[in-house]
């Protein structure tokens, strides 16, 4: 039995990859890193593992979704990965359900498995803005719609997700004129609005430089699609931009690991850009 036979966009860790075994051990000195602090914080037994596993939970998060945004270089994603442990007190205000949302919808954009999104992953993904939208905002819903509009733009055999599209709005709709909403209620401070400008700068750099991809799909093991890479980097940076200008510090923190993701390739796409100059001068 293989993930993909059920959901599409489900990648399997390949521990032959050294990449991949790194990410496991950085996992697990988190995990020991997360018992330590909260240990010294006197938290009671149950809440120094449940934190503990949150912030394993995290850095993967951080490390899986810049593969998503960076295929082709495999060590980018563990800047991010740094990233996140040198601003270790914001990962506690990590909404998790937002950002196994972002995972979701990368990757349906990107189609970093070959496999077309099935009826199951775009349920799931429509159920966690749902969730989103009850708890916090219905502007997940939306961008729901459009990713799968994006998507549906590249494969017009994806005809079934027209149904979740407009279900996508049809949830917004409802969502803003039935419940009482916070927008703007957050302001931005100036520590997360430099994080942010710095972020979203690097992020610019790694899509205006991305070009042809050499990555192949987990699957089908053909090319992954630039375009269709491109089209991902420029949705999330839509996507983080509209959360941070809607819930101000409280939005950054809630998507903290997609902001250590976009930061560490660009750093990076950075250090990459400097060292082919040198080769050249």
């Amino acid at each position: 039995m293989n993930i993909t036979d059920y959901f599409s966009i489900g990648r399997p860790l390949d521990f032959s990859y050294k990449t991949n075994k790194a990410i496991a051990g950085i996992m697990l000195f988190a995990f020991i890193i997360g018992i330590v602090v909260n240990a010294l914080i006197e938290s009671t037994i149950s809440e120094i593992f449940l934190k503990a596993f949150l912030f394993f939970l995290s850095v993967f998060l951080t490390w899986a979704f810049a593969r998503e945004i960076d295929p082709d270089n495999d060590y980018s994603a563990f800047v991010g990965v740094f990233f996140i442990f040198s601003l270790l007190y914001l990962w506690q205000k990590i909404d998790f359900v937002m950002v196994f949302w972002f995972i979701l919808a990368v990757r349906i954009i990107n189609r970093s498995t070959g496999v077309p999104a099935r009826i199951i992953d775009v349920s799931f993904l429509i159920i966690l803005s749902l969730a989103i939208a009850y708890f916090v905002g219905p502007e997940f819903a939306l961008l729901s719609s459009f990713l799968l509009s994006i998507d549906f733009m590249f494969d017009r055999n994806q005809k079934f997700e027209m149904v979740f599209i407009l279900l996508g709005i049809l949830i917004f709709v409802v969502v803003f004129f039935l419940f009482d909403l916070t927008w703007f209620s957050n302001f931005i401070s100036i520590e997360y609005l430099w994080l942010s400008v710095v972020f979203i700068s690097l992020f610019l750099i790694t899509i205006i430089t991305t070009k042809e991809l050499k990555s192949k799909c987990d699957v089908t093991k053909v090319l992954i699609v630039t375009n269709r890479v491109k089209a991902t980097q420029i949705f999330v940076l839509l996507s983080i931009t509209i959360v941070l200008l809607l819930y101000g510090n409280e939005g950054f923190s809630y998507i903290f690991p997609i902001w250590c993701a976009i930061g560490g390739v660009g750093v990076f796409r950075i250090g990459k850009i400097i060292k082919n100059l040198k080769k050249i001068s």
